[in-house]
């Protein structure tokens, strides 16, 4: 009878775009592989509907200080690295910076990303036209050389951004 086997006529599988890979960007491993510990974030955004995810520790990490981490477009949860990105799947990247600098905050405006670290002020934003963060497009660059202070946290209201100089002493405005 018919009930009795499938026959499967549908198109070839799409092997550019694999399943989720359960891939936990927190997880820091030995040489050998073996789980060492769970670096968590404390700084946090959300941008052009991506998490993004800073700062593994309070100090930042020894071997990525400056690593940020976004989810997949509308997938808060999916931080899975694929071979061949496509514009809706997960970045991670490191900002360029010239001396052991540390996530302090992000905030996100209508222009772009703002990452404050503890030595500089970067706008990230896509390249190209269309300026909207992906895999395949971003472009991270200072534009001022303060710094932030670890506390208090920096205080967005509409497109103007408050924070504290990283002496401590000296309130900023962006």
């Amino acid at each position: 009878s018919k009930d009795d086997y499938f026959i499967d006529e549908g198109a070839d599988p799409d092997y550019s775009n694999p399943p989720p890979q359960e891939f936990n960007p927190f997880a820091v491993y030995d040489a050998t592989g073996a789980l060492t510990r769970l670096e968590y974030p404390s700084v946090i955004a959300h941008h052009e509907e991506r998490l993004y995810l800073a700062a593994p520790s309070y100090q930042g990490t020894v071997k990525r200080p400056v690593a940020v981490l976004g989810s997949a477009l509308g997938n808060y949860t999916n931080f899975d690295e694929v071979p061949i990105p496509d514009a809706a799947d997960a970045i991670t990247f490191e900002l360029a910076a010239s001396r052991h600098e540390v996530v302090r905050a992000m905030k996100s405006t209508e222009q772009a990303l703002i990452i404050l670290t503890s030595f500089a002020e970067w706008l990230v934003r896509g390249s190209g036209d269309s300026e909207v963060i992906t895999p395949l497009s971003i472009w991270a660059h200072p534009f001022a050389f303060h710094g932030s202070a670890a506390s208090p946290d920096a205080l967005q209201v509409s497109n103007a951004i408050f924070f504290v100089h990283a002496s401590g002493a000296t309130p900023r405005l962006l």
